[in-house]
């Protein structure tokens, strides 16, 4: 992210050694990543993770299993947005 800054983030919030919620902080720590959308997705259960995400910074959720349209549009809305 400090070397090329993408369009847009996906990101799994229980990942191995830093946690989805580490990850977003430093994204939106970054000058350069501070305003590029990120659509988090977890397992955990939507009620308790939705309006935390949303608080830390992140532009949407999707709980998992989710389905791959949705997920889609859900890129396709944040995309449109940015460009």
């Amino acid at each position: 992210m400090e070397r090329e800054v993408p369009r847009l983030v996906i990101l799994d919030l229980s990942m191995p050694g830093m946690s989805g919620y580490e990850v977003l902080a430093h994204i939106r720590n970054l000058d350069a990543s501070r305003h590029v959308p990120v659509i988090c997705l977890s397992a955990l259960p939507p009620e308790e993770e939705r309006e935390r995400v949303l608080k830390e910074g992140a532009r949407d959720y999707l709980s998992k299993p989710f389905h791959i349209p949705d997920l889609l549009e859900c890129v396709r809305m944040h995309a449109e947005q940015e460009g």
